[in-house]
């Protein structure tokens, strides 16, 4: 009984596996304006943002029972996830993109900016110490940045965080759940 053993193309694996990912990211990122407009969306945002290393590692593990492979060491399904990553970042980076640019006409960053003052705005007086009122400060500025921010420079930021950062973590803890060891063969030599 021969097995089979990982023979396919990991860039063609990652771009079809991507695009589906990308998608779901897309839609993730077009839900987060809607739910600053309509609260009663938040916990479903929610629950898509934590779905993306679910469905990631459901698409790598589909992928992989699918062509029935008997052998998927980590270096593979480690790869095959980080390539997967790299191409929903390019896909929902274009999406996020055309929607800021075209769709948006500027309210997303100055909402976003507002509803982060008001939040900032309810921190109790009573509790406010040095370190606290530095720490608010850092964030109004932070938030004052965000209000000037280009739909080009939001799309470089979510390049970065998505492509350098999560998806590295991602990729490593499913590439560990994922790869299959190389399976021992019992040989006896009479």
């Amino acid at each position: 009984m021969e097995s089979k053993y990982f023979k396919t193309d990991i860039t063609k694996a990652a771009m079809s596996l991507g695009t589906l990912l990308g998608l779901y990211q897309s839609v993730k990122l077009l839900l987060f304006p809607l739910s600053m407009r309509f609260q009663i969306l938040n916990p479903i945002l929610l629950f898509v943002v934590l779905g993306v290393p679910v469905v990631a590692w459901k698409l790598i593990k589909n992928y992989r029972d699918k062509n029935a492979v008997a052998f998927f060491p980590f270096i593979s399904a480690w790869l095959t996830t980080i390539l997967m990553f790299f191409y929903a970042t390019v896909l929902s980076s274009v999406v996020a993109y055309v929607y800021l640019r075209f769709f948006d006409n500027g309210t997303f960053f100055p909402s976003v900016a507002d509803a982060m003052n008001n939040a900032l705005s309810e921190f109790p007086a009573d509790q406010m110490t040095a370190e606290t009122t530095n720490r608010l400060d850092s964030m109004r500025n932070l938030i004052e940045e965000m209000r000037t921010l280009t739909p080009l420079q939001a799309t470089k930021q979510l390049i970065v965080s998505h492509a350098l950062i999560w998806s590295n973590l991602f990729s490593l803890v499913i590439g560990v759940i994922t790869s299959r060891p190389k399976p021992f063969s019992h040989s006896k030599n009479n």
